[in-house]
């Protein structure tokens, strides 16, 4: 990230030419216009300021988005599943997947959530794991042995 800001730095006017907005905001500015024309194609409501996008799909089943662009910073959530991104393109890939219905959230508990896995649906139709975060330790009442139970966000026809 560091990079990133010494770059929009370096972009930035000399003193005394015009001014211009910094890169950082620019891109933020390209990003909202681009999430904002996603939304529209898909038929998505959305809600923005400064830092934050929230999405809420047009149909049932689909994953809603949050995105937090702030200073350079791009980081998207599903639920409780968070990730920090590199570039506005992979916030763009991610959020079109959600709104395509491509991506679900599978969430493994034993008693209480535990892991959070996103997962992309495959031309073939087949789930794939993209990345998992999960809670660790454990309380006194958590066993070994204990039953593990895994419920879906956007399940597909074959999961019941």
């Amino acid at each position: 990230m560091f990079i990133q800001i010494a770059k929009a730095f370096q972009s930035w006017p000399a003193a005394g030419t015009a001014r211009q907005r910094s890169a950082p905001a620019a891109s933020a500015d390209r990003l909202r216009h681009d999430l904002s024309a996603l939304c529209r194609a898909h038929g998505a409501a959305w809600i923005a300021d400064a830092e934050m996008v929230s999405i809420r799909p047009a149909r049932a089943g689909r994953l809603p988005v949050e995105i937090v662009i702030d200073r350079g910073r791009r980081a998207i959530a599903f639920g409780d599943w968070v990730s920090d991104l590199d570039t506005d393109a992979q916030v763009l890939a991610l959020a079109e997947m959600a709104l395509a219905g491509r991506l679900r959230l599978r969430i493994t508990a034993r008693g209480r959530a535990r892991e959070w896995t996103l997962e992309q649906r495959q031309a073939d139709g087949a789930w794939t794991e993209i990345s998992t975060m999960g809670v660790l330790g454990g309380g006194a009442n958590d066993s070994l042995g204990a039953l593990a139970t895994s419920i879906w966000w956007n399940p597909p026809a074959d999961v019941h």
